[in-house]
């Protein structure tokens, strides 16, 4: 399995997303300390989450 990790422009600032499969992603942030997981679900389920 192979995994893309992206800053995703279309979430808020600072967070990334990982796509897991074709339909799935996983949204986090990275600071200075901690890796924040955000949200795992379907690009329809994350991106009415985030609009």
């Amino acid at each position: 399995m192979s995994l893309k990790i992206k800053a995703d422009k279309s979430f808020k600032k600072d967070f990334e997303s990982i796509h897991i499969k074709y339909d799935w992603l996983l949204i986090f942030k990275i600071d200075a300390t901690f890796l924040n997981l955000v949200m795992l679900g379907s690009h329809a389920q994350v991106y009415k989450k985030f609009s």
